[in-house]
């Protein structure tokens, strides 16, 4: 019986004491709406957005999109004990798999001013992470390398660190006003995250390259046996171009549509909480269970069209 604003404050009311608070709503107007409000009690709250799961192709804002959501997964993983942590999502944020907490803590890169570093090395790892190499870093998720300076923005970070080296030794660590370039404060270490919700290391990027490879000649080979030609040759092209995306410019946005070919066991959103220290609010049940049931009916309708239409392979409908 509560309205929306009553929900809210009702919210911050009964969770006190959880580490974790998981606001579930059915639509993003409903959830961008509650995540405003609750900042006002001034707890650490984010918004995880969804995935646009049957236009993630033509996701013009998919950079951006990765951006928030890493923001909170990180946000997740270090949270303070002290220091609760709200996430208010949509419940078709819950429908996809993604790579589990693990993966991400395995593959941080956390640097202190007594390390020494292998810059090459590290460029690789940067751009393993989802990190952009660019000539001037101007936003999160770029990273720039000038003889012995490496520049990197990371993500969900408010400014760029500049890592100074002597040698393979670290001389200096201090973030940076990006427009200006004059150094803001002296750190001791900086810990980066990844960039992208795919993370892939040279050995996960070849087995995986091979799967899609062989699902892609069978395919192919089964649209031209049943005299397919276009259908075999557009899923050829289409196929082809992102294995050169991956390969050549190391582009690993495309990764993404072909989860289950690099991770065969992804986990769901709700994995990366803390189940005995959290607390699940699920608005208007009804309406979160009909939202996720469409979502589901649509893209399997879409998937099904996709794949008579040679635009994609089997293994990259199983996302859900």
């Amino acid at each position: 019986g509560c309205v929306n604003t009553q929900k809210i404050h009702l919210l911050s009311g009964i969770g006190s004491g959880c580490g974790y608070k998981l606001v579930v709503f059915s639509n993003e107007e409903k959830a961008k709406k509650a995540y405003e409000e609750y900042l006002l009690f001034g707890e650490e709250t984010y918004l995880y957005p969804a995935r646009d799961l049957l236009f993630y192709y033509a996701d013009i804002k998919g950079k951006t999109l990765t951006n928030r959501r890493m923001e909170v997964l990180r946000a997740i993983a270090e949270k303070k004990k002290e220091e609760p942590v709200t996430v208010i999502t949509t419940m078709d944020a819950f429908l996809d798999g993604i790579i589990s907490p693990d993966e991400i803590q395995k593959n941080r890169i956390h640097i202190t001013g007594e390390d020494t570093v292998d810059l090459t090395k590290l460029e690789q790892d940067l751009t393993a992470l989802g990190y952009e190499r660019e000539s001037q870093i101007e936003a999160p998720g770029q990273f720039a390398v000038r003889g012995g300076i490496i520049d990197v923005f990371p993500l969900a970070e408010e400014m760029p660190v500049r890592i100074e080296l002597w040698g393979d030794e670290i001389d200096s660590i201090r973030s940076f006003d990006a427009e200006s370039q004059r150094s803001i404060e002296n750190l001791d270490e900086i810990t980066i995250y990844p960039a992208a919700e795919m993370l892939l290391s040279d050995e996960v990027l070849k087995k995986g390259i091979k799967k899609i490879q062989k699902d892609r000649d069978a395919a192919v080979q089964k649209f031209r046996d049943a005299f397919l030609t276009e259908e075999a040759g557009r899923l050829k092209q289409v196929v082809t171009e992102t294995l050169e995306n991956l390969t050549e410019f190391h582009d690993f946005s495309a990764a993404e549509h072909f989860l289950r070919y690099f991770y065969k066991d992804v986990v769901t959103f709700t994995d990366y909480f803390d189940t005995e220290n959290t607390l699940i609010l699920l608005d208007e049940t009804n309406r979160l269970l009909e939202q996720a049931q469409a979502v589901e009916t649509e893209f399997r309708e879409s998937m099904e069209h996709r794949l008579e239409k040679g635009y994609l392979l089997a293994g990259q409908t199983d996302l859900l």
